[in-house]
């Protein structure tokens, strides 16, 4: 009796101990793109077809340097306006689908009637969910113009918007004035002359004529006049000093049917060569500038006020000079005859040029892209091992006229490699090449970059040649017509292999796989070359930790980030005691992710995916025992295991012969009395102990 009592005291005490659970592992590998950038804000009017004579563009407002469109917007009959704005531009650069904007934060403020000051400052703010589409309807019922349509104040709207991340977008803005609808404030128009617009001329002064044909309800419309849009921003006493120098004009105070006419001086623009000036008109009403419209007009200013050269006398170099007396004379090559007004081109003497210049002028992986990299602040041409890559080039004399119809050789480490990787013709009209190792017309091997003695990633060298005193091996043949001297290029690149990580251990502890706090996740993957299949050793790998805050967004841990470096076999690998449900100090729900991420370096470019395995908090109380008697035997037990018995030898599995029947393994029949005649006194206490220091020990064990 008492041994019997001391085995089921014994197995109570054992069932108090959590056991080391089995945990079926998702055989799945989740993507996430990390939230790099802000979003942008954007609005454009929505669909207002019906309303549209009611609304008008009357220019922009600077503010802090950036300009904002104002809009004029009149009442109907009801003596209001629902006018719809469309946010659905805005976006996030680090969406996948959609926009990737979660909220639309708009905001109105200053809208009172004119004169009101009660109004709150702090404005009214509306915010709409991802589903609205970006779409907002608002409706305008206060006039801010003054009775006399004289005066007026501007509604202002802003738009913010929030991403998934919760992050927010800069401020975009909008702003109105309301007049009701019967308003007579309508934009003026203009009758401007433009015969003299893209014209040329010799004269002293440029002359601008117009008519103002409505629009003017107070005779306060006005017409500026300048060579620079700037002058228009200028303060009034600028204004008045460029009037005085003929820079500046303008026409004050027109009303309906008026005519006008400025003048600017142009005389000081003259140079001894053929210039174009620009003339800059702004039109407005008001002394607050409503109804903005700019124009402009180019015209030509001919050389020296008349004199006008070959556009082939201006290319062999010659000029119109000023001599001491103010005076133009032509100095060139060409002359000039100032009686008959002829112009003679100079006999034309060619020299033999016998010097040749190559020149690299783009060399990038593919057959167009062009990647780089800084070593020491030197940028290096970037190419990748095992794939396609393009070099385009030059041939010309060294006086800078093209060579066509040369071949030329192209080399990669060629002090390795003495025969070319390839041949190319230049072009018969400009001596370009561009030639590219995936085109089969042009390298029939279609290799790329390819291991050189043994050598992969690092920096290498391409050698473009002209070499026309030589039968290249491989290359090009003797130039037996050639004229013209051999020249090379020498260029280093750096060639770097791309990576991919593969997931040899994985860490994949969420939803029903959840684990208590505590618990050690370990985690392995490997880096290797893309094209090679070849182990990248030495390499940092960042596992990255992340959980989800009260938001739902995912905030990277304030912890230190763990790090490894790739092994021989390029296993890099992390061990994490799981911190449950307490992030960066603060309670939060226990959803954690793990993403292991290679940045890259100067030999390895970064990983194009990173790999991400969700780890769960689940309370202890909830995390199923999954062990069996025999598994936690063996577990416990390894040297003790025995393939040949059944069960291995263990001594719970069912229908063991490790016993006898009567439970003492001494094989008598003997009576339970015989067995409590021979007892150890104190047998039952000693068993307690050792259990109570068992459970103990165990439960430490687990806690590491």
């Amino acid at each position: 009796m008492r041994t019997a009592f001391a085995m089921v005291l014994l197995l109570l005490l054992a069932g108090l101990v959590q056991h080391p659970q089995t945990t079926e592992l998702a055989d799945e590998v989740t993507v996430f793109a990390t939230d790099e950038y802000t979003p942008y804000a954007n609005i454009t009017m929505g669909a207002n077809q019906a309303i549209a004579a009611n609304i008008a563009l009357t220019g922009t407002k600077n503010v802090g340097g950036q300009d904002w469109d104002v809009y004029r917007f009149t009442l109907d009959e009801t003596g209001q306006l629902n006018v719809q704005f469309d946010g659905s531009n805005s976006y996030d650069p680090d969406a996948v689908t959609g926009n990737g904007i979660q909220t639309y934060e708009w905001k109105i403020m200053f809208d009172a009637p004119y004169g009101d000051t009660s109004f709150n400052l702090e404005g009214h703010t509306f915010s709409e969910p991802a589903s609205s589409n970006g779409l907002f309807t608002y409706s305008f019922q206060n006039v801010t113009v003054s009775e006399d349509g004289t005066q007026e104040m501007e509604v202002r709207m802003e738009l913010r918007v929030y991403d998934a991340a919760g992050k927010m977008s800069e401020k975009f803005r909008m702003y109105f004035v309301v007049a009701d609808s019967g308003s007579v404030d309508q934009e003026p128009v203009f009758q401007i002359d433009a015969s003299n617009n893209m014209t040329s001329t010799d004269a002293d002064v440029f002359y601008i004529n117009g008519t103002l044909v409505s629009g003017s309800e107070s005779g306060d419309v006005f017409v500026e006049a300048a060579f620079s849009m700037d002058d228009f921003d200028e303060s009034a006493i600028v204004k008045y000093n460029l009037m005085l120098e003929g820079l500046f004009n303008r026409a004050a105070s027109l009303s309906d049917g008026d005519t006008f006419s400025m003048t600017l001086s142009i005389d000081g623009f003259y140079t001894n060569l053929s210039e174009t000036l620009q003339i800059y008109i702004k039109t407005y009403e008001g002394d607050n500038q409503r109804w903005i419209t700019y124009h402009w007009f180019e015209i030509t200013l001919m050389a020296c006020q008349g004199l006008v050269a070959p556009q082939d006398a201006i290319s062999a170099g010659g000029e119109f000079i000023l001599d001491s007396d103010g005076e133009c004379q032509w100095e060139g090559a060409w002359t000039y005859d100032p009686v008959t007004g002829e112009w003679e081109a100079p006999e034309v003497v060619i020299e033999p040029d016998l010097n040749s210049t190559l020149s690299i002028t783009e060399v990038g992986p593919f057959k167009s892209s062009v990647d780089t990299y800084s070593i020491d602040g030197v940028s290096y041409p970037v190419l990748y091992l095992k794939e396609s890559f393009h070099v385009d080039a030059l041939l010309t004399q060294s006086n800078g006229q093209a060579v066509g119809g040369k071949c030329l050789n192209i080399y990669l480490d060629p002090e390795e490699n003495t025969t070319p990787i390839a041949t190319i013709q230049t072009d018969d009209l400009d001596g370009t090449v561009e030639w590219f190792s995936g085109d089969p017309l042009l390298n029939p091997t279609l290799l790329g970059v390819e291991i050189t003695g043994g050598k992969l990633e690092g920096l290498r060298t391409l050698k473009v040649a002209y070499e026309p005193d030589i039968n290249v091996p491989g290359g090009c043949d003797e130039d037996v017509e050639n004229a013209l001297n051999g020249s090379e290029v020498e260029m280093e690149v750096l060639v770097q292999s791309r990576v991919e990580l593969q997931v040899l251990t994985n860490w994949y502890y969420g939803g029903a796989s959840g684990i208590p706090e505590g618990e050690l996740v370990v985690g392995e993957v490997a880096l290797l070359r893309d094209r090679l299949d070849l182990a990248v050793e030495n390499e940092e790998v960042q596992f990255i930790r992340q959980y989800r805050n009260e938001t739902g967004a995912w905030v990277t841990t304030t912890a230190e980030t763990i790090t490894d470096f790739t092994n021989e076999q390029g296993i890099a690998r992390f061990e994490w005691s799981f911190v449950g449900q307490s992030c960066d100090g603060v309670e939060c729900t226990g959803e954690w992710q793990v993403i292991a991420v290679y940045a890259g370096s100067q030999n390895f470019a970064a990983s194009q995916q990173n790999i991400t395995f969700a780890v769960d908090y689940k309370a202890v109380d909830e995390v199923e025992d999954t062990f069996t008697e025999c598994e936690e035997w063996e577990y416990w037990n390894p040297d003790l295991i025995d393939t040949s018995l059944p069960g291995n030898g263990c001594p719970y599995y069912e229908g063991s012969n490790t016993g006898d029947e009567t439970g003492d393994g001494n094989g008598d029949e003997g009576d339970d009395e015989g067995d409590d005649d021979e007892s150890i006194p104190g047998f039952e206490a000693w068993l307690l102990i050792l259990a109570i220091l068992f459970a103990v020990s165990f439960r430490r064990k687990l806690n590491v």
